[in-house]
């Protein structure tokens, strides 16, 4: 749900405005009462973030069915991997999931119009409440559902950007037999649940693998 009010509206405006001075400010009633806001059924968040999720789930089940790995074996011991080698095949594929995903995010929306549209409306509004106080409040009604429109499509860009770079992980990890848990020395239950976790950590790009790299060596060699 988006709430414009008048005096962001009127703020929008007045920043396009040469010398904002000489333009009249609406009366103060009009500023205290002029606020929209769109209905929340507009769009439904979380109803993306459970398609997203259900995806994942989907494309896991999938991929652990037709990629199969009769070495694996759950819930043995396992021990650290010595050293900070055998993360550099983690890295490798975390940055080519990246370069794979630079092309394929142009297949999803493009937010930056909608944006633009929404400010413009949003300038409109602006101009319609110092021009004329008393017209009705439409304009503003369609500067809050131009900035609702955006806001969401920048959400289920964000979200399916995530669930795509996921997919791909987890593929990746059942294809190269890639388990990072088992590097660091945790133990796992099935299959799946290892190549979840290692989707997770190689889809989330090679900055946040460095960092929890990092953790992982600065703990061991804490330890020791």
């Amino acid at each position: 749900m988006a709430t414009l009010t008048a005096q962001h509206a009127i703020a929008s405006y007045l920043a396009t405005v040469p010398d904002p001075t000489t333009v009249r400010a609406p009366a103060p009633e009009v500023l205290s009462a002029s606020q929209v806001s769109t209905a929340a059924y507009r769009f439904s968040r979380p109803m993306v973030a459970a398609a997203a999720f259900a995806a994942v789930v989907v494309a896991l089940l999938i991929t652990v069915s037709v990629v199969s790995d009769s070495a694996y074996k759950h819930s043995i011991p396992t021990t650290p991997v010595q050293g900070l080698t055998i993360f550099a095949v983690f890295f490798v594929a975390a940055a080519a999931i990246e370069r794979l995903l630079e092309p394929l995010a142009s297949l999803l929306p493009d937010t930056s119009d909608l944006r633009a549209q929404a400010h413009a409306k949003t300038v409109a509004a602006g101009k319609a409440l110092v021009e004329a106080p008393t017209a009705s409040g439409e304009p503003l009604t369609d500067a809050a559902n131009a900035i609702s429109d955006a806001s969401f499509a920048t959400y289920w860009r964000t979200v399916g950007f995530w669930a795509l770079a996921t997919i791909i992980a987890l593929i990746a990890s059942a294809c190269l037999h890639l388990y990072f848990l088992r590097a660091v020395g945790i133990a796992t239950g099935p299959r799946a649940l290892e190549v979840l976790a290692t989707g997770l950590i190689i889809g989330s790009g090679t900055k946040p693998l460095h960092d929890l790299v990092g953790l992982i060596s600065q703990a061991s060699t804490t330890k020791s």
